[in-house]
């Protein structure tokens, strides 16, 4: 009178039984099977493989492109805080990021001689490289145009990075050791 115990299944043993109830079209119960066997595969969670240098930097890209310059620069400096090769918290300028009176002095430059008056630095013998010389005016102004707002973007940039070093410069005075009084 005494019963055996039910021998436990292992959970290899269910799967198989019920990918063969699957399988068989004229059983009664071959749905419920379908939906319990895409419910197990879509709750597994499998790891991916590990992934090389290049895929990282493939998947970095990806991710940075879309977000800008500026956030990559700020999500840099957050995940490495410490680190000794800071990346420029200051932004980068655009054309866009022009003043109304400075965009007011680029449409006043027509010319390659009123360009080199407004930015004496720049002037070289000859004719400078990209200037379309053989066009008609119209590109020409606009050429000079252009490489008036690069200088004038140039110029507040290089004001912008020499602030941040000088602010740099003051942190780091003010975190070194005290003097003792």
């Amino acid at each position: 009178m005494t019963e055996e115990p039910k021998k436990r299944r292992s959970l290899e043993e269910i799967t198989a039984d019920i990918e063969a109830i699957s399988e068989d079209p004229s059983h009664r119960d071959q749905f419920k099977a379908l939906r319990m066997l895409a419910a197990e595969k879509s709750s597994s969670i499998t790891l991916p493989e590990p992934m090389g240098d290049g895929e990282i930097v493939e998947r970095l890209i990806r991710l940075m492109k879309p977000a800008g310059r500026e956030l990559c620069q700020q999500a840099y400096a957050r995940a490495f805080h410490r680190a000794k090769d800071t990346v420029a918290t200051a932004p980068t300028l655009r054309v866009v990021d022009l003043t109304d009176d400075q965009k007011d002095f680029v449409l006043k430059i027509r010319n390659l001689k009123q360009l080199y008056r407004a930015f004496p630095e720049i002037k070289r013998h000859g004719v400078p490289t990209g200037y379309p010389s053989g066009r008609g005016i119209e590109i020409q102004q606009e050429w000079c145009r252009t490489k008036a707002g690069k200088m004038l973007i140039d110029r507040d940039q290089a004001a912008m990075n020499r602030a941040e070093e000088t602010d740099k410069e003051i942190r780091d005075g003010d975190s070194g050791p005290q003097p003792a009084a």
